[in-house]
């Protein structure tokens, strides 16, 4: 009967060192995706910033009001990446702590003598359950930090998008503004109208 235990037991540790190494490889492959998709954004994002400023400074406007708006952007990039990574890390610790109970409760089962198992299964499953709600604790706290300085630079985002259009659109009324007498001189206007 113990041997055939012991088969089992052995069969459960290999099968969570399965599990683990599956998790941790997803874990690998969902940052290298992320990564890559966030690389993508970054880089389309800033091209179209640098057309833009491009095109103002062309144009005889003023560019640099792009700078917060730009910067910000960054900053958004970043706090995106930390909740990938806060994640990541939330569900590669979550596993490790599944597979450290799993291994000592094997551990336990595992053993010749079976007097005061009990014991040491309620132990470890309270020792468990501590360390589990009080990771499961900080880890939330750590993405909801992240995911608030996440709304707040949005908002600082919106903000500083919603100035830089308001100050252009000044601008190309003062613009318009200085250029209205060749609209008006000769009658212009009234031809036009007219045709």
């Amino acid at each position: 009967m113990k041997t055939r235990n012991n088969v089992k037991i052995e069969s459960v540790r290999n099968d969570i060192k399965v599990a683990t190494n599956r998790a941790l490889g997803d874990i690998d492959k969902v940052k290298v995706i992320t990564s890559g998709k966030l690389d993508e954004v970054k880089e389309t994002g800033f091209k179209a910033f640098d057309l833009i400023h491009n095109i103002l400074h062309e144009n005889e406007m003023e560019p640099f009001m792009l700078s917060p708006v730009r910067d910000t952007y960054r900053r958004n990039l970043q706090l995106a990446e930390n909740v990938v990574r806060q994640i990541a890390e939330s569900h590669k610790v979550t596993m490790e702590m599944s597979a450290e109970f799993t291994r000592n409760f094997l551990k336990i089962l595992d053993n010749d003598d079976l007097t005061g198992a009990q014991e040491q299964l309620v132990e470890l499953v309270k020792d468990h359950l501590q360390r589990f709600s009080g990771y499961s604790t900080e880890s939330m706290m750590k993405l909801l930090k992240t995911y608030h300085d996440f709304l707040k630079f949005s908002i600082k985002f919106n903000r500083n998008f919603s100035n830089v259009v308001l100050t252009e659109m000044i601008n190309l009324v003062k613009i318009q503004n200085k250029n209205t007498g060749i609209f008006l001189s000769g009658n212009m206007l009234a031809d036009w109208w007219n045709k």
